[in-house]
């Protein structure tokens, strides 16, 4: 075992921190529910009754 106390030790990388990886998950789950969502109201334009259509997609945003 390593003495910490020892001058000019580094402590071994233990890879990503869990702080890094919670951030990871974050964004892409949302990604993928905000994709999701998009995708679906593209797709259902056509069935939706004519007063919840949107015309643009700029409109959507």
């Amino acid at each position: 075992m390593f003495d910490v106390r020892q001058p000019g030790f580094v402590e071994p990388r233990r890879g990503v921190s869990a702080l890094t990886w919670f951030f990871i998950i974050y964004a892409a789950v949302s990604v993928f529910i905000y994709g999701t969502l998009v995708v679906l109201h593209v797709l259902l334009q056509p069935h939706l009754p004519k007063t919840m259509r949107t015309r643009k997609f700029s409109e959507m945003l």
